[in-house]
C-alpha cells in the first residue's frame, strides 16, 4: 500500500490513540507508538500533518519542543483529586467516593497518574463493575477504555460510539460469544490495552489490568534484555498472582519505583524472576508484619521514613541504585548474608 494512501477510519483511530497515550510528544514518538500499536508504516510527514491539525483546533497537547510541560494545558487529563470532584462541571456525585479514592490508591500503587476524565468514567461505571463483583482493576481498566474512546472522538470530531466496549462491560462472556456470532455486538475496534505487541504477552495483556496491580506492574515493566525473548510468561505471573489486596498494592508500587533503576533494563530472565520472587518475600514476611505503629514511629522520627525502611537494600543494588544508610554491626550483617542469598 502506497505511504500517501490515505489513513482509514482504524487507522486514524490507531493514530488519535497513539497521541493521546503520548500527550505532548513529538510526530516522530506518536510515529512509533502507532506502529506499535499495528497501524500501518505511514511517512513522518503524514503524523506531523495530523498532530499540528490536531493541535490546531486544540484537541491534543502541543509537542514538547515548543511548551514546556508545566505549561502544557492539561484540562481533563490534568491528575484527579477530591477537591475536583466538587466542582459542578466534571458530573462526578459524592455517591462515587469510595470507588474514586480505590482506583486512585489502585493507580498510585501502579505508578498511573489518575486523570479527571477517567475519574468520570469511574463515576459513570462503578455500578456495573460492582454488581458484578468485579475488581477495582477492571472498573479502571474499563474506565481507561472509554476515556481513552472519548478522547480519540473529540480528536477526530465523531460521534462517540462504545457498543462494543458496553458489550464487553455489561455482557457475560458466553453470551457475547454468542451475540458477536450473530452479528448483534461489534468487535473491539481496538484490543483492550495494547502495549506490547510480542506473542509472550499476548495472554496476559488484560490479565495484568483486570486481575492484580502487581501483575500489570510486572508485565508493563518488563526489563527491554528480555522483552523480546520471554518464552514462558507464567514464570513472571507466578511470583505475583494471588496476593490480598494491600499486599498486592504494595508490591506493585515497590516494584514500579524498582523499575525506574538505573540497571533495570539489564537484568537478565533469571535475574528478574529472582528479583520478583524475593520482593514478594520481602512484601510478605517484613513489609506486612510490621504494625501501623512502628511506621507511625518512623514517619514521627527526625528523618522520616527512609526509602530502606520498606525496600531492602539488596533489592535496590540489584537495579542499581546507590544505598547510603548507617547500619548497625548485626543490620550490616543481615545485609551481607541476604545480598548473598539474592545473588546466588
Amino acid at each position: 500500500m502506497s505511504r500517501k494512501a490515505r489513513l482509514t477510519e482504524k487507522e486514524l483511530d490507531l493514530l488519535a490513540r497513539a497521541a493521546t497515550e503520548r500527550p505532548g510528544e513529538t510526530a516522530k514518538t506518536v510515529l512509533a507508538r502507532y506502529i506499535d500499536l499495528g497501524g500501518r508504516r505511514v511517512s513522518l510527514s503524514t503524523v506531523e500533518k495530523k498532530l499540528a491539525e490536531w493541535r490546531r483546533n486544540e484537541t491534543i497537547l502541543p509537542a514538547k519542543a515548543t511548551l514546556p510541560r508545566e505549561e502544557r494545558p492539561l484540562g481533563l487529563e490534568a491528575p484527579w483529586s477530591l477537591g475536583v470532584s466538587v466542582q459542578p462541571e466534571h458530573g462526578i456525585t459524592p455517591d462515587s467516593t469510595g470507588d474514586l479514592l480505590a482506583v486512585w490508591n489502585y493507580c498510585l500503587a501502579i505508578g498511573r497518574v489518575f486523570t479527571i476524565r477517567e475519574a468520570k468514567w469511574v463515576a459513570r461505571l462503578r455500578n456495573a463493575i460492582t454488581d458484578q463483583k468485579g475488581t477495582t482493576a477492571e472498573l479502571f481498566a474499563f474506565a481507561y477504555e472509554y476515556a481513552v474512546r472519548e478522547r480519540i472522538c473529540e480528536i477526530l470530531n465523531k460521534q462517540m460510539d462504545t457498543t462494543d466496549l458496553d458489550g464487553k462491560l455489561g455482557i457475560n462472556d458466553r453470551e457475547w460469544f454468542v451475540y458477536r456470532g450473530l452479528g448483534l455486538v461489534p468487535r473491539l475496534a481496538i484490543p483492550f490495552h495494547p502495549r506490547q505487541t510480542d506473542k509472550a504477552h499476548d495472554f496476559f495483556r488484560h490479565l495484568a489490568f483486570a486481575e492484580s496491580a502487581a501483575t500489570n506492574v510486572a508485565f508493563q515493566n518488563i526489563p527491554k534484555g528480555i522483552r523480546d525473548s520471554i518464552d514462558d510468561a507464567q514464570k513472571v505471573y507466578t511470583h505475583t498472582k494471588h496476593l490480598p489486596a494491600e499486599q498486592d498494592r504494595i508490591y506493585a508500587a515497590l516494584l514500579s519505583f524498582l523499575s525506574k533503576g538505573p540497571r533495570w533494563n539489564t537484568l537478565s530472565l533469571q535475574k528478574y524472576l529472582l528479583l520478583l520472587r524475593e520482593l514478594r518475600k520481602w512484601v510478605v514476611e517484613v513489609v506486612s508484619s510490621k504494625q501501623p505503629l512502628e511506621y507511625a514511629l518512623l514517619e514521627d522520627s527526625e528523618g522520616g521514613i527512609k526509602l530502606t525502611d520498606v525496600l531492602h537494600p539488596a533489592l535496590l543494588e540489584i537495579v542499581g541504585y546507590e544505598v547510603n544508610s548507617k547500619t548497625t554491626n548485626k543490620e550490616a550483617h543481615h545485609e551481607r548474608s541476604h545480598n548473598q542469598e539474592v545473588q546466588e
